[in-house]
């Protein structure tokens, strides 16, 4: 796994050495930062389930202005700082290790919001769903910003979270990528 593009790139990221964080393939990372073109450019990023910081590392390598990284584990939050420092973006970067749904709730109350938000949740927990609930209602996506979930391609998730509406979806052999944008509020 190494960085696409930008700053960063052709450094390599640290794996784990077992199967317990799934990272995006470099194929669907590629696409997905095609898609999303200058909208990284001075993004604020929120990294969700963050595993190796893989998605939020290629954000800031392209030129995004911070990045948040939330993961529960241990192993993960770890395995984030390491890449941080191996590509030398920590600076512009923060990780966190608690659990992603206390934490939205947290950003809420701090006034966050963010510009690009990634989440990529262990398959068949229904963590994807869910996550983009609490990002609409803490009110945590910026109006035209996008949220990339992640997620098994038997998982179907709706076509419109309330303010947060499905614009594009790309499978990548048993991976999704659904692209949400969020809308004006009413």
């Amino acid at each position: 796994m190494r960085v696409i593009s930008g700053e960063a790139k052709g450094r390599r990221l640290k794996t784990p050495a077992d199967d317990t964080i799934r990272p995006t393939a470099d194929r669907a990372k590629e696409a997905m930062f095609q898609i999303l073109g200058e909208r990284v450019q001075g993004a604020q990023v929120l990294d969700l389930f963050a595993g190796t910081g893989n998605l939020g590392i290629e954000a800031l390598s392209r030129g995004a202005g911070w990045a948040l990284f939330v993961d529960v584990a241990k192993k993960a939050v770890v395995l984030v700082r390491e890449n941080l420092d191996r590509v030398k973006l920590s600076d512009r970067s923060t990780v966190w290790k608690a659990d992603v749904f206390s934490v939205l709730s947290r950003l809420r109350r701090m006034g966050r919001r963010f510009d690009l938000v990634f989440c990529d949740p262990p398959y068949g927990h229904q963590f994807a769903e869910r996550s983009l609930h609490f990002l609409v209602y803490e009110h945590l996506v910026e109006e035209n910003g996008v949220v990339i979930v992640e997620h098994h391609r038997k998982d179907k998730l709706p076509r419109r979270v309330v303010t947060l509406l499905m614009i594009d979806e790309r499978r990548f052999g048993d991976s999704v990528l659904t692209f949400y944008q969020q809308k004006a509020e009413s």
